[in-house]
C-alpha cells in the first residue's frame, strides 16, 4: 500500500468546512432538530451578551454605532448584489416548459424595477381615487 499523503492545513480546514455545511444541511432538513439548534444558538448568544463578549448597539457610543451601521449597510449591499446575480444565473438554468402546460409568464429578474413599477401604479391609483372623492 502507498503511504497516505499528509493534508495541508488549508485542505483540512476546507474538508471541515464542507463537513459542517453538510451537518447544518441535515439539521435544517429535520424541523425538530432545527428547532433545537435555534434554541441552542439563542441561549449561546444570550450567554455571550450577559458575559459581555458581544457589545450590543445599546452599549455602543454613537460614533461606534455609526461605524457599525455603515459596515452593515455595505454588507447588505454586497449580499443583495450576490443574490441578484444568483437569481439571474438560476433563471437561465431552469428547463424549458412543456407544450402541454402552456408558456410561463415572463419573470422579471430585476426586483427593484418591479417594485418601483408597482409603487408608481399604486400611487396613480390612489391619486385617481382622491380626485374622484373631491368631485
Amino acid at each position: 500500500m502507498a503511504p497516505r499523503e499528509k493534508m495541508t492545513r488549508e485542505e483540512r480546514l476546507e474538508k471541515n468546512r464542507i463537513a459542517e455545511r453538510l451537518r447544518y444541511q441535515r439539521i435544517k432538513n429535520d424541523p425538530d432538530k432545527y428547532a433545537r439548534q435555534k434554541v441552542k444558538e439563542r441561549e449561546k448568544n444570550e450567554k455571550k451578551k450577559n458575559k459581555g463578549s458581544i457589545e450590543t448597539v445599546k452599549q455602543m457610543t454613537p460614533r461606534v454605532q455609526r461605524k457599525a451601521r455603515k459596515i452593515w449597510r455595505e454588507e447588505a449591499k454586497i449580499r443583495r448584489r450576490r443574490l441578484a446575480l444568483q437569481d439571474i444565473s438560476n433563471a437561465f438554468v431552469t428547463p424549458p416548459c412543456s407544450d402541454k402546460e402552456g408558456p410561463l409568464p415572463p419573470q422579471n429578474i430585476n426586483r427593484r424595477t418591479q417594485a418601483a413599477q408597482q409603487k408608481s401604479t399604486g400611487k396613480a391609483r390612489n391619486l385617481k381615487i382622491k380626485n374622484k372623492r373631491k368631485k
